[in-house]
């Protein structure tokens, strides 16, 4: 299940990292990147697993990140996605 950017800010997610990903994405997706589409979701499926924040180009995923306070591992959830979606790049915040 996808939630868009407003369902993010509406969950438990922190607002800094969303607008940090925000501030990027007008990088990728602002006026010298004309013609593509950047988007911030939030990933889950029926067995629970879920990544924090999947940033797709042209609706393509492009890379995700998982929010652990303490953590120093990649999780589970993280490298089942970016396998299964075939995401280039995943990473812990």
């Amino acid at each position: 299940m996808l939630y868009n950017e407003f369902m993010l800010k509406n969950r438990y997610l922190t607002d800094y990292i969303v607008d940090d990903l925000k501030d990027k994405m007008v990088f990728v997706g602002g006026p010298r990147q004309v013609g593509n589409r950047a988007e911030l979701y939030f990933l889950r499926d029926v067995d629970k697993r879920e990544v924090d924040f999947l940033v797709t180009i042209n609706d393509k995923p492009w890379f995700a990140v998982e929010a652990k306070l303490g953590e120093t591992s990649l999780s589970p959830s993280l490298l089942y996605f970016k396998d299964r979606l075939s995401i280039p790049y995943i990473t812990r915040w």
